[in-house]
């Protein structure tokens, strides 16, 4: 468990180090915060 969450934040990271719109920010919002994002999962 510890090491999913662990490759979720990394994955999140990395995803929000790419980001270059605040449109593109907010779609690794939801997809890790999201409903069925894959934190929520």
């Amino acid at each position: 468990m510890k090491e999913k969450l662990q490759a979720i934040r990394e994955e999140a990271m990395k995803q929000i180090r790419q980001s270059d719109a605040l449109d593109k920010l907010n779609d690794v919002r939801v997809a890790f915060l999201g409903k069925k994002g894959e934190l929520t999962a």
